[in-house]
């Protein structure tokens, strides 16, 4: 089996290089967006919020390909930071979410410090092996 930079022999199994891997990715982002206080997760949704303007917990959870109950673990240190709100009657069963100010302003902080992530995976892949990467992915999420 091949070395790893750290002296790690890579695992024989393909599930735990790639969770390796994807753990890394995951690190080099949360690293470039901490300046905004915020995980590659949570850009990630409020990014997706914004596109779609407002949205039940159903709805971005489809949006993103997240478990409903996995999205709202992520949704609630967005919400008590005031990043996103509730905008839903009261009573009303399904929450209806959208972007506050403060997290329209974080998206804006935040875009700059994502595209110095995305040339860091560039860089470190090589900007001619990122569609082999995104081939690769598609054959991986086939079912």
């Amino acid at each position: 089996t091949a070395m790893l930079k750290n002296n790690k022999k890579r695992s024989p199994c393909h599930c735990i290089n790639l969770r390796r891997a994807a753990s890394m990715v995951s690190g080099i982002y949360d690293e470039h967006l901490a300046p905004v206080g915020i995980t590659i997760n949570q850009f990630s949704l409020l990014v997706s919020l914004r596109r779609l303007k407002t949205a039940s917990v159903s709805e971005l959870a489809n949006n993103v390909g997240l478990e409903r109950t996995t999205l709202v673990r992520t949704l609630k240190p967005l919400l008590d930071r005031g990043l996103i709100e509730d905008t839903s009657a009261i009573g009303q069963r399904n929450r209806v979410l959208q972007l506050t100010v403060l997290g329209e302003q974080t998206v804006k902080q935040g875009l700059p410090l994502w595209d110095a992530a995305q040339s860091e995976m560039e860089r470190r892949i090589g900007k001619e092996k990122v569609g082999v990467l995104y081939e690769i992915l598609d054959m991986i999420e086939k079912k």
